[in-house]
């Protein structure tokens, strides 16, 4: 019988053997932490039975505690591989506590109680342990789902549980270890019962690791199998048209799309090239752009023109070059798609765009339209011509610093609130032209949405309203002017009316008394009564031609109708004895020259009549400039007007003082022959008793700028 020193080195030699089969075939075969452990393990039990067989050449600490501690600990790795094989959480807290308390109870019996035959008990009753833990793991999924390997895996620790539990009953029966190792023959029995359990397991986690290795390869090849068809099927049912060609052009595969193009099967296809299928034109551009990427290895994207029986095709190619394990080029790979529909729904996107912008950039209306985020992203041209700006400085909230300051926040208000409420909108605001000057906007703005449905953001379209709101105020004061008119003109004619009434019922009495005195007063009454009915009717006429019947326009200056004004009122200046001062301008008129001169008349006339008690009264003529427009005036030193009867004065038929001459048409008259010119007239005094001074503009009578 073999000596146990033998038998030890012979067991350390095999578990350092099974160590470095298992370290290999983890690295290049069955990679994973189980066979990892394993072959640490395995290596820990041969370094424990090489410093167990030399227990009386090196200290104990090495040959006793050392070597039977790696040993154990070969079993507790035993366990954590397995525990990891089978995808479960390993017990490493019982692990480690079991490693501390064997160490202890190893400690105990080699330098405080020199006991071989309990350390020999402890040792093998924790390897039990682990080995039963071991198989319990294993076991966790039922003994129907075990492979052959397993079972034998789980025979093999069985068989070392059992092979320790003997060599532990043994011990119990207190055979003696005391005796010199080589010669023991208790000890060679135990170790060769050791080399027989480590054999078995330790072949049988081999087989079991390499045969979960090869069925998840043939698993893998299986998957790869069927991805492989499934890819193919997936390529066959792509519409898209799918090659591989050679160095020499030759097709070497491709799917159903291209021989269903062509009307043949596939292996009619394969090793023909482009010129066996395409016009000569087609195939000549194809050969000379897949030399192209073969050269060069980049991708190329280009456009094909195919004609088919139902008419002509656009169809997208992609090239890519292909390269082998030697990263060689070895062969072209095409992808060509049918985009003729995409195209001409791209061609007619593109002309509905052009007519679009095309109608909106023509059109009055300032034309906008917003995102999502409400910032505005587009504006036509009327728009940017309006304001002056590009459209890089209106974009986002940018055309909002044209809005006035007191209508912005509610413009942006009801933007805001329609937006969120996806409604349509109208506004007026006041929005700053290029010139500085602000307009009145009519806007309004309206949701759009996609094909889909799916709300974009808002368009909208803007009209300047400022000339139409200026009609409106216009004619409301037309309207104001006519309800006075109608009212003054009533008033006034009942007045003579009722005075001829009345004294026609005087007449009569007095033709009946024969009072002839009488009767000539009543008919005195009358006559004046019907006098100031017919000057009244010839200035309403007078002021109704005004604007509507024109003489032709001649040429006449400034002191022209000074003069034939100052003429026609001459009776009534000199009366008063007025001193008038003509400024000394040779300003060039254009116009209705009577209907001018009746501006300066009626204005002069206006003058004498309220000059009051001015011991020295004086009027004066001239021009002057007030911030470059040319202003006319007529300066008095008479009563003057108080500031609340500025505006009244120039109303029909408004008299400051009723007993005057005249029936209240002259200032009106006045007005409306300026505004027929497009200008402007008001008077300016610094009260009763402080004259006043009437001042207006004629603008489109005036000589263009620059000119004489």
């Amino acid at each position: 019988m073999l000596d146990t020193i033998s038998i030890l080195i012979a067991l350390g030699v095999l578990c350092c053997s099974f160590s470095i089969a298992m370290l290999l075939i983890w690295r290049f075969f069955a990679p994973g932490r189980p066979l990892l452990l394993w072959g640490y393990g395995m290596g820990c039990y041969g370094i424990g039975t090489f410093l167990a067989s030399l227990r009386d050449r090196i200290p104990d600490f090495f040959s006793i505690l050392a070597g039977n501690l790696l040993v154990f600990g070969c079993y507790c790795l035993v366990w954590w591989g397995i525990c990891l094989y089978r995808g479960d959480k390993p017990f490493r807290r019982t692990m480690a506590a079991s490693l501390l308390l064997l160490t202890a109870t190893y400690t105990w019996f080699t330098y405080i109680d020199h006991d071989i035959a309990h350390r020999i008990v402890a040792l093998r009753s924790f390897i039990v342990f682990c080995l039963g833990g071991a198989i319990a793991s294993l076991l966790k999924t039922g003994q129907e789902k075990l492979t052959h390997m397993e079972k034998a895996a789980i025979a093999a620790l069985l068989t070392d549980a059992v092979l320790k539990l003997l060599i532990v009953g043994i011990q119990l029966l207190h055979i003696s270890y005391s005796e010199p190792l080589r010669n023991n023959a208790i000890s060679s029995a135990a170790a060769m019962l050791s080399l027989i359990g480590v054999i078995s397991w330790g072949l049988a986690v081999i087989l079991m690791t390499l045969e979960k290795t090869v069925a998840g390869m043939r698993a893998a090849e299986n998957a790869s199998s069927s991805a492989k068809n499934l890819l193919e099927t997936i390529i066959d049912n792509i519409p898209s048209l799918i090659y591989l060609k050679d160095l020499q052009g030759r097709i070497l595969a491709c799917n159903l799309s291209v021989a269903n193009l062509f009307g043949v099967s596939r292996e009619q296809i394969i090793n023909k090239t482009s010129h066996d299928f395409f016009p000569a034109n087609l195939a000549d551009k194809q050969h000379a752009d897949d030399k192209n990427v073969l050269q060069s290895g980049k991708m190329l994207v280009t456009d094909e023109v195919l004609e088919l029986a139902d008419g002509q095709h656009v169809f997208e190619t992609t090239k890519l070059a292909v390269r082998n394990h030697a990263g060689e080029i070895s062969s072209l790979c095409g992808i060509s798609t049918d985009i003729t529909e995409r195209r001409q729904a791209e061609t007619a996107l593109k002309e509905s765009q052009q007519l679009f912008t095309t109608v909106a950039n023509t059109s009055p209306a300032l034309v906008w339209m917003s995102g999502l985020d409400m910032g505005c992203t587009w504006f036509n041209e009327t728009w940017l011509n309006f304001t002056g700006r590009s459209v890089a400085q209106e974009q986002g909230n940018g055309w909002s610093v044209g809005v006035h300051h007191d209508d912005l926040d509610r413009c942006l208000k009801i933007y805001i609130d329609s937006f969120n409420a996806r409604q349509p909108f109208a506004m007026q605001y006041r929005l700053r032209r290029h010139d500085g000057e602000y307009r009145w906007i009519y806007d309004q703005g309206q949701p759009r949405y996609d094909a889909s449905g799916t709300f974009c953001g808002y368009i909208g379209s803007c009209l300047d309203v400022t000339d139409q709101i200026d009609a409106n105020e216009k004619l409301k004061e037309k309207n104001s002017e006519i309800e006075q008119f109608i009212y003054t003109v009533s008033h006034d004619l009942r007045s003579p009316l009722v005075t001829v009434t009345s004294f026609l019922g005087y007449l009569e009495q007095d033709m009946n008394a024969d009072d002839v005195e009488r009767i000539d007063q009543d008919l005195n009454f009358i006559h004046a009564a019907a006098d100031k009915m017919e000057l009244l009717l010839n200035e309403l006429l007078e002021m109704s031609r005004i604007g509507r019947r024109e003489n032709p326009a001649t040429t006449v200056t400034f002191r022209e109708l000074a003069q034939e004004a100052l003429t026609t009122v001459a009776g009534q200046i000199a009366g008063h004895n007025v001193a008038v001062r003509v400024a000394d301008v040779d300003l060039v008129l254009t116009g209705d020259r009577p209907r001018l001169a009746q501006i300066w008349q009626n204005l002069l006339d206006n003058a004498v009549k309220y000059l009051g008690d001015q011991p020295e009264p004086h009027i004066e003529l001239g021009v002057e400039q007030q911030g470059g427009e040319t202003v006319f005036f007529v300066r008095d030193n008479g009563i003057g007007i108080a500031s609340e009867y500025r505006n009244r004065i120039f109303g029909i038929f408004d008299k400051l003082d009723r007993s005057s001459s005249g029936v209240g048409l002259g200032l009106a008259m006045v007005k409306k022959i300026v505004e027929t010119y497009n200008g402007r007239i008001w008077v300016d005094s610094d009260g009763e008793g402080c004259g006043s001074c009437f001042r207006f503009t004629l603008p489109e009578i005036l000589p263009p700028k620059g000119g004489s």
